[in-house]
C-alpha cells in the first residue's frame, strides 16, 4: 500500500504537464518537447512493444522485481543523478569512441558541454534522451550511484553487462541495448526524402533499369590489405591474409566497377572516396574505381539499389529501402535503431552472396516477376515507416520503455 501511495504523488506531480504531439517526421528523435513530463509512457501499441523487445533483446528482463517510485519528478535531487551538477572527467582532446563508459545522467551532461565534433553530436542526443527519460517517468529503481554504461562509435564486439549503443551485430549474445544516436548522420535525408518519394520519384515499375552503388572503403580492413597482396602477387602476404573475412564493398567494386550492365540492367558501382585506413598502397590500386558521387534522386530514378555495410550498418540503407526501389545486398549481419536484422530475404530486400557473385542471377529473377519485385519494394518503405516514421509522441513511448528496460536489466543483475 506504501508502494501505491508513492506512485500516486507521482503521478499528481505530472499530470498538469502532459504532453501530446502527433506531428509526424521520419524518426524525429528528442526534440526539445521531449522534457515534458507525460503519463503515456507504458501504452505502447503493438509495432511499439515489437521494436522495444527488439532494442533489448537479451537485456530484456523477465524478473518480477518490484518497480517502485521511490523519489517523484520534480523534486529538487533526483536519484538518478538529472538534477545534480556533474563533471565530465574527459581529459582533453580525449576521444573515448568504441569503448565502454560509465557515466551518471550529470556527467553525460557536462560532457556534452565540453566535447565538440561527433562525440559531441554522441554526447547530445544521448543527455537528451537520459534527462527526458528522468523527467518524465516517476519510477526510479536503481540507487543514487546510477551510472549508465554506454558506448559511441562504430564497432560492434560483445562487452561486459548491459550497456547502450549504436550498432551491434545481429543475434548478438551479450546485453547491448540499441538506442538511437548520431542519428544526423544515419538520419540524413530522410525527411526530404519523403517529400521526393512521394511527389517526385516515379514508382518501382516505372524507373529506369538501372543499379546503383557508392560508399568508401570501410569495412573489414584487412580485406584491402589482402587485397593488394594479391594484385602484388606477393604470396607469403596472400597466404598470410587467406582467412580475413570478405568485404563485400570490396568484392562488389572489383568485380563490377568497370560493367556496363548485368542481366539488361545498367550498372554504375564505384566508391565514393578511399579513406586512409585502406592505405596508400590501395589507394593507388582503386583510384579507378572511385566515381562521382551522387545524389538520392540520383539513386532514386532507378529500379534497383545496391546496398553494403561499412564499419557497422550501410548508412544509406534507411533512405534506401525507403526510395521504392528494390534493395539488393547481402544479408545484415549488424543492426542499429532501424532494426536491420529484421528485414528478410525475398520480403525486403533481394539476397545476394556477401562476394556479389551471384548479382547477375538475382537481377535476373527481379526482372523475370516485377509484381514479386515492387512488393519487395512495398515492404521494405513500410519496414521504415514501421521504425523510424512513428509520430514524435510514439518515437517517444519506445525510447522511454527501452530505457526503462535497460535500467530493469541493471536491477534483475544486483544481487537478492
Amino acid at each position: 500500500m506504501r508502494h501505491l501511495a508513492l506512485l500516486g504523488a507521482c503521478v499528481a506531480v505530472t499530470t498538469a504537464q502532459h504532453y501530446d504531439d502527433t506531428r509526424d517526421g521520419l524518426w524525429h528523435v528528442c526534440s526539445p518537447a521531449w522534457a515534458v513530463p507525460q503519463l503515456d509512457d507504458d501504452s505502447l501499441n503493438a509495432d511499439e512493444a515489437w521494436r522495444v523487445e527488439k532494442y533489448l533483446a537479451r537485456a530484456a528482463c523477465s524478473s518480477s522485481t518490484p518497480i517502485i517510485c521511490q523519489i517523484c519528478a520534480g523534486l529538487a535531487a533526483r536519484a538518478d543523478g538529472a538534477s545534480a551538477p556533474g563533471t565530465c572527467g574527459l581529459k582533453k582532446g580525449e576521444q573515448p569512441f568504441d569503448s565502454l563508459l560509465l557515466q551518471t545522467t550529470g556527467q553525460v551532461a557536462a560532457c556534452t558541454q565540453a566535447t565538440d565534433g561527433k562525440l559531441h553530436a554522441y554526447y547530445s542526443e544521448l543527455s537528451c534522451l537520459l534527462e527526458a527519460y528522468s523527467r518524465a517517468t516517476p519510477l526510479v529503481v536503481l540507487p543514487p550511484s546510477l551510472r549508465w554504461g554506454f558506448r559511441f562509435g562504430d564497432t560492434t564486439r560483445a562487452m561486459e553487462g548491459a550497456y547502450l549503443t549504436k550498432a551491434r551485430k545481429v543475434g548478438t549474445r551479450d546485453q547491448a541495448v540499441l538506442l538511437p544516436l548520431h542519428t544526423g548522420r544515419h538520419a540524413g535525408g530522410l525527411r526530404l526524402l519523403q517529400q521526393t518519394v512521394e511527389h517526385t520519384l516515379p514508382k518501382f515499375l516505372g524507373r529506369e533499369k538501372c543499379a546503383m552503388w557508392r560508399g568508401g572503403t570501410t569495412g573489414q580492413i584487412p580485406a584491402y590489405r589482402a587485397y593488394e597482396a594479391k594484385v602484388s602477387k606477393r604470396d607469403r602476404d596472400v597466404k598470410k591474409y587467406a582467412n580475413v573475412p570478405l568485404n563485400t564493398r570490396l568484392e562488389l567494386v572489383t568485380r563490377f566497377g568497370t560493367t556496363e550492365s548485368v542481366a539488361g540492367i545498367k550498372l554504375d558501382v564505384g566508391f565514393s572516396g578511399i579513406t586512409a585506413g585502406a592505405g596508400a598502397a590501395t589507394k593507388g590500386l582503386l583510384r579507378d574505381s572511385v566515381k562521382p558521387k551522387a545524389t538520392i534522386a540520383d539513386f532514386g530514378r532507378c529500379k534497383y539499389q545496391l546496398s553494403n555495410e561499412g564499419n557497422d550498418v550501410a548508412t544509406g540503407l534507411k533512405w534506401q529501402l525507403y526510395t521504392d526501389s528494390v534493395v539488393v545486398m547481402p544479408a545484415p549481419t549488424m543492426e542499429t535503431w532501424a532494426l536491420e536484422g529484421a528485414l528478410e530475404p525475398f520480403v525486403h530486400y533481394v539476397p545476394v552472396k556477401r562476394d556479389w557473385s551471384d548479382l547477375e542471377e538475382r537481377l535476373t529473377w527481379a526482372e523475370a516477376h516485377p509484381a514479386a519485385a515492387a512488393n519487395i519494394s512495398a515492404n521494405a518503405r513500410a519496414h521504415v515507416l514501421r521504425v523510424l516514421g512513428a509520430s514524435v509522441a510514439s518515437e517517444r513511448r519506445v525510447v522511454m520503455a527501452v530505457l526503462r528496460g535497460y535500467r530493469q536489466a541493471l536491477a534483475c543483475a544486483q544481487p537478492a
